[in-house]
């Protein structure tokens, strides 16, 4: 199922570079729905690859159906390079992928081989990633249209909800274009995963021994955001791969396998992947109303508290507890002093 008269617009490259794109892209798709017949690419009337994707989504912002400010991964982790936009048009919505020019040059190079590149197979794989995309958001808007972008989340659920419905959108992405997916590609997350299980919960329980000082609690709550959203949106990544090549993480990463097995993260890992498949299990048919998300909001509010964030409800609003822990006692960890200045670190 795909969009007659699909529109592709290529921003800022060279004519013959643009031409060449757009044959490819053409190709992608072909290719992607004779993976998988049933992709849903309804509602997608075109594809907008840019060499200026900031200043894309920026103004594309108001265009939203959401109406918010669009934004994208910029961290030193990761960077993003793509994203699948839910635009009103006219009784319905338009979904709009747009994609950022550097990521399909390997689609270009001028270098003619026989043999298929990890690039271009990757590059593929981006895209079929985001065609899936398109599909999850088609069988959302039929499964709850008047809910998708007309809720508004209040309390800890605004803290939660948007993160639940994050991972389960990398997740049947990643299940569904796990096909297409270099062994590189899956390895490389993999590890990003396993390095991250090693470094965020040190690096949160850091920020929060600063904050036992400063006491901004925005800026304690931003570095979760940097931080601890990266690491269970990877984990989603990660099991959308398993759950399509029905493998074990060990199946690729002992070492990772290891990492994970007695970490402080292997809980929400498990909680996170049981409620992933009972929702896959009824997708998308069995999706009546957003209660869907509910075990995988309990879960990512579970994960919260295990690095330290307890998410209250009052009278007054969202109360974030910050509970006494070992690692993160002052006098158990005082701040050095600096000779040279004669001050705190």
């Amino acid at each position: 199922m795909i969009e007659t008269n699909l529109q592709l617009s290529v921003k800022g490259l060279p004519e013959q570079d643009a031409y060449s794109v757009g044959g490819a892209l053409h190709e992608i798709i072909q290719v992607a729905r004779e993976i998988d017949e049933k992709l849903d690419l309804r509602r997608m009337f075109r594809i907008i690859i840019t060499t200026t994707y900031s200043a894309e989504l920026a103004d594309l912002s108001s265009a939203t159906a959401s109406g918010k400010p669009l934004t994208h991964t910029d961290e030193e982790y990761a960077i993003g390079v793509a994203q699948v936009l839910i635009l009103p048009k006219e009784d319905g919505f338009e979904l709009l992928p747009v994609i950022d020019a550097k990521i399909v040059m390997p689609l270009i190079s001028e270098e003619s081989t026989q043999e298929v590149t990890l690039a271009e197979r990757s590059c593929f794989h981006l895209l079929h990633h985001e065609l899936c995309h398109v599909h999850d958001n088609n069988k959302k808007i039929e499964a709850f249209p008047e809910l998708l972008l007309k809720h508004c989340h209040v309390g800890k659920d605004s803290y939660i909800r948007p993160l639940a419905e994050v991972c389960w959108c990398e997740f049947i992405a990643n299940t569904m274009s796990s096909a297409s997916a270099p062994v590189e590609s899956i390895q490389d997350m993999v590890n990003s995963l396993a390095e991250a299980i090693l470094r965020t919960k040190p690096t949160l329980d850091k920020a929060i021994l600063e904050y036992r000082y400063h006491g901004d609690l925005d800026s304690l709550l931003n570095m979760f955001r940097r931080h601890g959203e990266f690491l269970i949106k990877t984990a989603a990544y990660v099991l959308g791969y398993l759950e399509g090549r029905q493998k074990q993480l060990s199946d690729f990463s002992v070492a990772a396998a290891d990492s994970l097995q007695g970490s402080y993260f292997e809980s929400t890992w498990s909680a996170m992947q049981t409620a992933l498949k009972q929702m896959l299990e009824n997708y998308p048919h069995g999706w009546k109303d957003l209660s869907i998300y509910d075990a995988l909001a309990e879960t990512i509010e579970g994960y919260y508290a295990v690095m330290g964030f307890i998410l209250l409800d009052t009278d007054s609003g969202v109360y974030v507890e910050i509970p006494e822990r070992p690692e993160t006692d002052p006098l158990l960890h005082p701040r050095p002093f600096n000779r040279e200045s004669g001050t705190v670190d």
